[in-house]
């Protein structure tokens, strides 16, 4: 059994905060056409309203079978194998540091979508600092975690522009009673609604390594 189903087979799953923050962005909107990729046992889609149209892809087939038991229309994939239909947005809630390849899998969903709400664990979090000078294993770092990716808001925002997306909005969570300021250590969660960047111009220097365009070398121009 692989890691996926085997974390889905003992989840009982439930409302966690990727799922209130990520809320919060779109609560507003009206007739979204939404993706949630990596859509778990789909308790995100369902407190989106029944008037959008929704999907989710779920590459464990354990959680892939619970959401087909509630009713949801998911599919069982990977994104990174690619998807064809256009939405209104996206949404990877703890996604991102499950892949070897985050900004493959954000440059991958760019023609998907031109709005994508992510988010992602902070590993730089002042607990886990404690944690790290004190020589013990911070939560983000245990194995039962299953991360390829340890972010900090550092990372997460350099990821977000080498993809060639910008930040628009952001909704991190904070541990109850700690200051609501300075994510990079306080917040336990970073959430943020990002737009593609759209640039007209190719990088010579290197070519079709990037779609549709080296951002990087744009912003130093």
């Amino acid at each position: 059994m692989s890691f996926d189903d085997e974390y889905w087979k003992k989840n009982k799953g439930g409302i966690q905060q990727q799922h209130i923050q990520a809320f919060k962005l779109i609560e507003n909107e009206k007739n979204l056409k939404l993706l949630d990729v990596g859509c778990g046992d789909g308790t995100f889609l369902q407190m989106l309203p029944e008037k959008w149209k929704t999907v989710g892809i779920e590459k464990s087939q354990t959680a892939w079978y619970k959401c087909i038991k509630k009713g949801l229309n998911v599919y069982q994939g990977d994104i990174l194998d690619g998807i064809d239909r256009k939405y209104d947005i996206i949404t990877l809630l703890d996604v991102l540091e499950h892949t070897l390849e985050p900004e493959k899998m954000l440059k991958i969903v760019r023609k998907n979508a031109d709005y994508i709400i992510l988010t992602v664990p902070n590993m730089a979090f002042i607990k886990d600092r404690i944690y790290a000078l004190l020589g013990l294993i911070p939560s983000e770092l245990r194995e039962k975690k299953g991360h390829c990716q340890y972010i900090t808001e550092k990372r997460i925002k350099q990821i977000i522009r080498d993809s060639g997306y910008e930040i628009i909005n952001e909704n991190h969570y904070y541990a109850s009673g700690l200051p609501k300021c300075l994510p990079a250590l306080f917040a336990t969660m970073f959430c943020y609604k990002i737009k593609k960047v759209k640039v007209s111009k190719y990088c010579s220097k290197h070519g079709a390594e990037f779609e549709p365009a080296c951002f990087e070398c744009e912003m130093k121009r």
